[in-house]
């Protein structure tokens, strides 16, 4: 191995920050699975007769649905909308609390405190 290589398996990256977008898409997939199921139990709970009185109509192709595909189609859909919506608000919060941190912090200045504002909502 060239000491230009990285070792298999391993990135560039500071200790602390391994995969962020990996992490953030892992819990808005998570919080999209808990809301969908919730959402699919409530439907299966309150609403099973609905469900079954669109399962027994025939479809235009002449086959029929049953009730766990309704609910299984419905638990993907809203877990896939829940998860983008959920994925893209957390991906526009930690852009903008990165550049509030870079536009604070001078670095290239020299100083060794935050810059501070005069009045809130400033940037020059």
């Amino acid at each position: 191995m060239k000491n230009t290589e990285l070792p298999a398996g391993r990135t560039a990256r500071a200790p602390g920050r391994e995969h962020p977008v990996r992490a953030r898409l892992a819990r808005s997939l998570a919080i999209g699975a808990v809301i969908a199921a919730a959402l699919v139990a409530f439907e299966d709970t309150y609403r099973h007769a609905a469900l079954a009185a669109s399962a027994a109509r025939p479809l235009p192709h002449g086959g029929h649905q049953s009730v766990a595909s309704i609910l299984a189609s419905g638990f993907a859909g809203a877990a896939v909308v829940v998860t983008v919506v959920v994925f893209t608000i957390s991906t526009v919060a930690a852009y903008r609390r990165r550049a509030r941190q870079r536009a604070t912090w001078r670095g290239w200045e020299g100083d060794r405190e935050p810059r501070r504002r005069s009045r809130a909502g400033s940037w020059r």
